[in-house]
């Protein structure tokens, strides 16, 4: 191969992966023109920042900083803040009633350090105990199982 062949596939693997990686960036604004959400899309991940007046009652809670989406058939799972302190609240809508449900987190080494059973709709998680880094919050509903990183900074 000779080099023009070589620095158009260099041109196009640079390309797909800038596409692979593009970011959308949204905003809302209430009815006097104040901008009051963000949402942030990064390469197919969706992560929400709240900045306006509707958080207040999450701000006070916990100083929000984003919160991660993610829908499972009719479930819609929203956890926030991430990264946190070592408290956050899983929020689970569309849950069916009577399903076992159930949260467990995972240090790195595979470790449950915490294990919480039958969710309801907003679901408190405290870690504050464990040391700061990154953790495996697993989520499960019914046969539904979704994975998170978490981090606790």
């Amino acid at each position: 191969m000779n080099l023009r062949v070589y620095l158009i596939i260099i041109i196009l693997s640079n390309a797909i992966t800038e596409v692979g990686y593009a970011q959308t960036i949204q905003y809302s604004y209430d009815e006097a023109g104040n901008r009051d959400t963000r949402t942030i899309q990064v390469g197919g991940q969706k992560s929400m920042i709240i900045d306006g007046s509707n958080s207040t009652f999450i701000e006070e809670l916990l100083k929000v900083e984003e919160t991660f989406k993610a829908i499972l058939g009719d479930i819609e799972i929203t956890i926030y803040p991430n990264p946190n302190q070592g408290q956050m609240i899983v929020q689970i809508d569309n849950m069916p009633k009577d399903v076992k449900s159930s949260i467990i987190v995972y240090d790195l080494a595979g470790k449950a350090i915490y294990r919480k059973e039958y969710l309801t709709v907003y679901t408190d998680v405290d870690i504050t105990d464990s040391p700061n880094g990154t953790y495996v919050l697993k989520i499960m509903v019914g046969k539904e199982t979704s994975e998170w990183k978490v981090i606790k900074k």
